[in-house]
């Protein structure tokens, strides 16, 4: 299929409206499921230091899509604007490919910069030479203009204090 800005808009639309994630169940492990109306996401926090989150998502649909702005949204969603996250791609010896989920690592310390040109915060709406890029809508625009809920934060530390004999 060849796609084009007004092929990706038409897609868009025909997703389900995003809707915020709520808490599911706790799982084993220090492992929180999430869900909203298109994927599923289960945070697993891993003590150490730094510390940082394991976070599996999964298309509600069981498709392979993978979109960077919805991965970024589910990021802020759970996390905060403050954070940073990064995919995994092992070395193939280290593969492990069952099931049409992807990783995200979330760590609150500062990473390497590794798009050095990209530092403002700036958002492009236009298309660069070459690239299909559909528009930014509101929706999007207004999730990160709006203060985050980091929803994951907030229900890790509750169990955590929970695990310890605390008080939630």
């Amino acid at each position: 299929m060849s796609w084009s800005t007004e092929s990706l808009a038409e897609y868009d639309r025909s997703l389900p409206a995003w809707q915020p994630f709520q808490q599911v169940e706790i799982l084993l492990g220090h492992r929180i499921r999430y869900e909203n109306s298109r994927y599923s996401a289960i945070v697993e926090f891993h003590s150490g230091n730094p510390f940082f989150f394991h976070v599996r998502i999964t298309d509600q649909a069981g498709s392979t899509r993978h979109d960077w702005r919805d991965y970024h949204r589910i990021k802020v969603e759970l996390f905060g604007h403050e954070c940073w996250a990064a995919e995994h791609y092992p070395p193939t010896d280290n593969l492990v490919d069952s099931e049409n989920a992807y990783h995200l690592f979330v760590f609150f310390t500062p990473m390497p910069n590794l798009l050095p040109e990209a530092t403002n915060g700036e958002i492009l709406a236009d298309n660069l030479p070459d690239n299909i890029q559909r528009p930014i809508d509101s929706e999007w625009e207004n999730a990160f203009s709006a203060e985050s809920p980091a929803t994951a934060v907030r229900d890790f530390e509750k169990l955590l204090a929970l695990t310890q004999g605390g008080e939630a």
